[in-house]
């Protein structure tokens, strides 16, 4: 991308009418990209997000039937927890690595936290 800017800027006193066609595709280009990088985020997140909540309601099934019988209650992981333990690809790593993850309970104590 960087080369392509340079070679953009290089170029540009040299094809004077052409030149700003050409930026507007570079500028397009780079929008695309930015969008794309987007679209994988939000994919991963529906992705592991759907398969966390199916681990949780059947978490708390299995709590549900355990308390009838008298048992302690099984633990259920958190979003992240539940996540390190998934057999993440690198690219899918690199997203959650980027973007911090977060449960809509940790949502509310930031709001709270924030708002004092």
């Amino acid at each position: 991308m960087k080369r392509l800017i340079i070679f953009i800027i290089i170029c540009l006193p040299l094809l004077q009418g052409c030149a700003v066609g050409i930026l507007a595709a570079g500028v397009g280009y780079a929008v695309g990209q930015g969008r794309r990088g987007t679209a994988a985020i939000a994919e991963a997140k529906a992705k592991y997000s759907e398969q966390y909540n199916t681990y949780k309601l059947g978490m708390e099934q299995i709590n549900l039937q355990r308390e009838k019988e008298n048992l302690k209650p099984q633990s259920i992981l958190s979003f992240e927890e539940w996540l390190n333990q998934q057999p993440l690809t690198p690219e899918e790593q690199k997203l959650f690595r980027k973007t911090k993850t977060q449960t809509p309970k940790e949502i509310k104590e930031q709001q709270h936290i924030s708002s004092n």
